[in-house]
């Protein structure tokens, strides 16, 4: 498993397109950090991508508030149809046939960067 090294930019470009190359792809992709990372916009994660975070963190740039980490699957509205198994699960008992039709409600979400 590769280990990505922080690149020490300030402004979080180059964690953050160094995060996301190493995320991408249509295979497993594993990736190790190991210590502090800027970035500067949403990092992209497949389902099929981990981080594995040792005494690490990943923080946003001064003056952002956005979302951090979001899966790739979902587009900027939130919806998750092309992502199935990124739903989130349903009450604890079986829905009657007039509640299974109805969207679960989504909590709100901060701006995309």
């Amino acid at each position: 498993m590769p280990t990505l090294l922080p690149s020490g930019d300030a402004t979080g470009a180059t964690d953050l397109a160094n995060i996301n190359a190493a995320l991408s792809g249509a295979l497993l992709r594993r990736v190790a950090l190991t210590s502090d990372y800027v970035v500067n916009n949403t990092v992209q994660m497949t389902s099929r991508s981990q981080l594995f975070m040792r005494d690490a963190e990943i923080q946003l740039a001064p003056f952002l508030n956005c979302v951090l980490i979001r899966n790739a699957n979902q587009d900027a509205t939130g919806d998750e149809s092309t992502s199935a198994s990124s739903a989130p699960a349903g009450p604890a008992s079986a829905p009657s046939s007039a509640q299974s039709s109805l969207p679960l409600p989504r909590p709100a979400r901060p701006p995309w960067c």
